[in-house]
């Protein structure tokens, strides 16, 4: 009985003063960098996982969409302008070996040419040895 008698002597509301902490805290992050256009939650509401809670201006991300867009469409538009130069390149990698083979051979030619008209041909007088 006597603990019938404790609890009737306690009052029934308690007042403190302090801070009310949360349990959990989340730190939120978004997959590109941008300015927020619309914030959908309160502090203090309670949100779930895939739930949107801001939406970002897009035109930031959308005008650098365009941009590379037509920084492809520029350098598709450029492939055959290329493909060319790289044509055109060959063509005259093919004509300067030509050439060169061509010299080559004109020129080993003219070796032997020189040669040979440095050396007595058959059948032909040659000049008496001069006597002393």
């Amino acid at each position: 009985m006597r603990s019938r008698r404790l609890w009737s002597t306690c009052p029934v509301t308690y007042e403190a003063t302090g801070t009310v902490q949360v349990r959990v805290t989340t730190l939120l992050s978004a997959r590109t960098m941008g300015r927020i256009s619309e914030i959908r939650v309160q502090p203090g509401d309670t949100v779930k996982a895939g739930q949107v809670v801001a939406i970002l201006d897009a035109r930031d991300l959308e005008a650098a969409t365009r941009q590379a867009q037509a920084a492809r469409e520029e350098a598709q538009n450029a492939l055959p302008e290329a493909d060319g130069a790289v044509a055109a390149s060959y063509a005259q990698l093919e004509l300067a070996e030509a050439t060169f083979r061509r010299m080559k051979m004109l020129s080993m030619r003219s070796r032997s040419r020189r040669r040979n008209s440095m050396r007595p041909r058959r059948g032909s007088r040659q000049p008496a040895p001069a006597m002393q």
